[in-house]
């Protein structure tokens, strides 16, 4: 509990005594399971103020706002003390001068070095926002070890020390906020009350960066129910950035001939993120040209994203994109996007030989069959007569080869029936594709893919 008096100097003279010895005597608290506390329970790391002391083994008195900085319960007074402390101090730029009466009978928390907390408390907000998914345990380890290194790390051309004890003992007395579990709590609060978290981060990047990726967002709550929710990226400037890339696909580019690329991948529960992707063989890799985080994967969401493509690359004085066509896998909210967007516009037709299934889901799904129905020693028979069915180059051969695969499960003894029922109807969805897509299970461009594939 404290008193203030001040004079016409600009001192200000303050007495604080102490409120008792208090103790945290929540058994769910978290200094509880700190291994290398030097206390049963938390003894000294409380925070708030009392203008009285606490009563012994009673209620805190009502004004209190002293709480354990761990679990953040009202400690409990076991003694009295009469300990106190008289302030004398100015402005900031004077030293204050302390004069202690009495003695404390129980532990108490030596103060924080005021320059050093502020420089840790900067130190984990750097890491949080540089990697806002770390664990707080990561951000404290890279703390801890950004102010050791500060304190006792010199410039390469100064000459090695060796220090003592002696002088190392005040170098970790004022890092020993490195040694607090109110630590973790800090870190905390930057990560979550303060939201430097994932989505915080990214809108952050929008603000500041000099480069615009984070094109465009809308969060829970930011409109309708039925507005989907997403956020899309898009890089403008440096090698490779997605602007550039989708220039050079349009006619008369030295990409014009390259196939556009998109899939779906989840990578946290609820959430999908659609990117879309061009092979450059300048750079003889496969590019991101654009990216979007969504809800759900329906055609209304990935309207969202053509769209906003679309509108980026207005802004750069292309404002009718022509692809040479579109390549994913057979799900249907995918070909009804881009239809709307770059076809006639109606979902039900197809664009004439701008699209292609994709060679990898078949690939994959093709080995995985292969290996869980047809019998070892005809494996590679086997992926050898669907290959030739993929290589068809017309509705005719591909229902003749279709045929003839079925028949050689039957006529080789190459699967039990469970498989052969399995096999039927996997064959079945492919060969339907085929179908509807005219043939075109064939790779889209055999000079741009075969260095993938």
């Amino acid at each position: 509990m404290t008193t203030n008096i001040s004079n016409t100097l600009g001192l200000s003279f303050r007495s604080s005594n102490c409120v008792g010895h208090l103790q945290c005597h929540n058994p769910k608290c978290g200094f509880l399971q700190w291994p290398e506390r030097a206390y049963g329970v938390n003894e000294v790391e409380f925070e708030g103020s009392s203008k009285d002391a606490f009563p012994v083994a009673d209620a805190p008195p009502p004004t209190s706002t002293l709480v354990c900085k761990i679990c953040k319960e009202p400690p409990v007074c076991v003694a009295s003390c009469d300990a106190k402390i008289f302030y004398v101090f100015g402005d900031d730029t004077q030293e204050r001068a302390c004069v202690h009466v009495g003695n404390h009978k129980h532990p108490v928390k030596v103060g924080d070095y005021r320059g050093t907390r502020k420089i840790i408390d900067e130190l984990i907000e750097q890491h949080v926002e540089r990697n806002p998914q770390a664990t707080i345990s990561k951000i404290v380890l890279e703390t801890s070890k950004d102010v050791l290194g500060n304190v006792l790390l010199h410039e390469e051309d100064d000459p090695p020390t060796l220090l003592s004890l002696e002088q190392l003992e005040p170098i970790f007395q004022c890092c020993k906020e490195l040694n607090s579990p109110n630590l973790k709590n800090r870190v905390y609060s930057f990560k979550y009350l303060r939201r430097y978290g994932v989505l915080d981060g990214v809108t952050k990047l929008r603000g500041l960066s000099n480069w615009a990726y984070v094109q465009r967002n809308m969060f829970p709550g930011q409109g309708n129910d039925s507005d989907k929710v997403f956020i899309f990226k898009m890089s403008e400037v440096g090698p490779g950035n997605g602007v550039d890339l989708v220039r050079r696909m349009q006619p008369s580019g030295d990409l014009e001939h390259s196939w556009m690329m998109f899939d779906h991948v989840k990578r946290v529960a609820n959430w999908t993120t659609m990117a879309c992707h061009v092979y450059d063989s300048s750079y003889q890799r496969v590019l991101t040209i654009a990216c979007c985080d969504f809800q759900s994967e329906d055609k209304d969401a990935q309207l969202v994203f053509w769209k906003n493509l679309n509108h980026v690359m207005g802004r750069h004085g292309i404002h009718k994109l022509q692809f040479k066509g579109f390549m994913a896998d057979s799900a249907q909210a995918n070909w009804n996007a881009v239809r709307i967007i770059y076809g006639s516009g109606d979902p039900k037709i197809p664009m004439e030989s701008c699209e292609r299934t994709c060679y990898f889901h078949w690939a994959q799904s093709l080995e995985k069959h292969t290996k869980q129905y047809i019998v070892h020693e005809l494996q590679d028979q086997h992926k050898k007569l669907c290959m030739q069915y993929k290589d068809a180059r017309s509705v005719a051969e591909a229902e003749t080869l279709y045929l003839a695969i079925k028949a050689w499960w039957t006529s080789s003894g190459a699967t039990s029936d469970a498989g052969l029922h399995h096999l039927n109807h996997w064959l079945a969805f492919w060969h339907f594709r085929y179908r509807q897509w005219d043939g075109f299970m064939e790779l889209v461009s055999m000079h741009s893919f075969i260095q993938i594939i």
